[in-house]
């Protein structure tokens, strides 16, 4: 069943744990609303999720979201009220995956647009730079502790991209190198404009 699956969408549901991720060579866009979810127990299918494009998840209860880096063709990632929401990535997680995949992973390396919405808790995307050679838009609104973005033109970073969120926050951020600054082009609007264009 899981196999021929192009489009899932998971709400209201009482599901708590996944004790590894499903195998979804086909499915491309994935929702997940208002639901149980909080863990995926064993990242280890490296296909599970190869054609996935588009993730939106909304009110869930993960810690964090590792298990998108089994989807290297996404280009839009959606998270927004996820109040256990920690981090993007996990190390520890990450470290369930054999250093040979690893290897040939480009984490986010099709991703384009990143919303980050209402997620109170969340402190990091991941704790090194990741080169988000097709990134567009970031959109980070209402997540005061986030203090730092995984860019930087040292690491790969070539392209302008457009950085949404508050003033504050952007004022706030931390940065190891001036001049990736250099390269977001910060809006003080909120994420409607890259949802719009996400949800097509």
């Amino acid at each position: 069943m899981w196999k021929e699956i192009t489009r899932m969408s998971l709400m209201q549901n009482a599901i708590q744990n996944l004790t590894e991720t499903p195998t979804c060579p086909h499915l491309r866009a994935l929702f997940l609303h208002s639901n149980h979810l909080g863990e995926v127990k064993r990242i280890r299918e490296t296909r599970g999720f190869h054609s996935l494009q588009k993730v939106y998840i909304n009110y869930s209860k993960f810690r964090h979201a590792t298990w998108l880096v089994l989807a290297p063709r996404a280009k839009v990632i959606r998270i927004s009220n996820c109040q256990r929401l920690q981090e993007i990535i996990s190390m520890e997680k990450l470290g369930e995956i054999s250093a040979e995949v690893m290897d040939n992973l480009i984490l986010f390396g099709r991703l384009e647009y990143l919303i980050l919405e209402g997620l109170q808790n969340l402190k990091s995307i991941h704790s090194s730079y990741l080169p988000f050679p097709r990134l567009k838009e970031i959109c980070v609104w209402k997540c005061a502790e986030l203090k730092k973005l995984p860019l930087d033109c040292n690491q790969g970073l070539e392209q302008k991209i457009i950085m949404k969120g508050q003033d504050r926050w952007w004022n706030e951020l931390q940065w190891d190198d001036q001049a990736t600054q250099t390269l977001l082009l910060p809006v003080s609007n909120p994420c409607i404009s890259v949802c719009q264009v996400s949800s097509n």
